[in-house]
């Protein structure tokens, strides 16, 4: 539990946690405190036996999106996709238990126990809160926070640009695009709608044509981002009016 403690304090990105339901305030000012600096923190109970109303008024502050599930399984965390804590749930209940758990810090590793989350448990779990959409604008280098704050703004009515800045995937050159968010793919809010569960994607329309993002690593998508702001589409309509005054000013 120190290991978890520390892990989370150092988080500056992202936290996923599975979590017995009986010890939550073990990390409870650890969580808080990264929110509280903006870290996307993704909690899931597991074991809770028992509709997950019972534990709603835990979460307020905790988590940017909690979820519960009624089955047993490992503590799990990983912290900015690169360092975490895979441990028996008997040794974060009990002191004594007389196991072991696994502690990595790799690159390669983290992305593993991510996807294991997201992919295998975040989808069996019951959504029991979940954020408000952030004010904007709001800029993001954890490109799943991007995600989830444009699918809740869409799902709220809000129309939202996103200016990202990466590289193309298919030559690797830079790139800066802006455009109104008209698609999102996603499996951190319930209902989910992408494809597959660790998808998660953006399509902005750009000049005219429609752009598919992703985050680090994305291949399949036209654009690797590594930062993306999210703004109100009147800082869309700010832009082209600066462009065509620029346009005119050369002519």
């Amino acid at each position: 539990v120190k290991r978890i403690r520390r892990a989370i304090d150092d988080a500056s990105e992202e936290v996923t946690l599975a979590f017995p339901p009986d010890r939550p305030d073990e990390v409870a000012d650890e969580l808080r405190a990264a929110v509280d600096r903006g870290v996307l923190v993704l909690l899931l109970l597991t074991g809770v036996d028992g509709p997950a109303a019972d534990l709603t008024q835990w979460f307020p502050g905790v988590a940017t999106a909690a979820r519960t599930w009624g089955q047993p399984m490992p503590s799990m965390l990983t912290v900015d996709g690169r360092t975490g804590v895979v441990a028996p749930a008997e040794m974060v209940a009990r002191t004594n238990s007389g196991t072991q758990a696994i502690v990595f810090s790799q690159q390669q590793l983290g992305p593993v126990i991510v996807g294991s989350f997201l992919g295998n448990y975040w989808p069996a779990a019951a959504e029991a809160v979940m954020t408000d959409p952030a004010p904007l604008p709001a800029s993001y280098t954890n490109f799943r926070h991007a995600v989830l704050h444009s699918e809740l703004h869409r799902r709220s009515s809000d129309a939202v640009v996103a200016h990202v800045s990466g590289r193309w995937t298919d030559s690797g050159d830079p790139v800066d695009a802006t455009g109104e968010v008209v698609d999102v793919s996603q499996g951190l809010v319930t209902p989910a709608n992408n494809e597959f569960p660790v998808q998660h994607s953006l399509t902005i329309e750009a000049n005219g044509e429609r752009v598919t993002v992703g985050g680090k690593g994305a291949f399949v998508e036209d654009i690797e981002a590594d930062r993306v702001t999210l703004t109100p589409p009147d800082d869309l309509d700010a832009e082209a009016d600066r462009d065509a005054a620029a346009s005119d000013g050369d002519a």
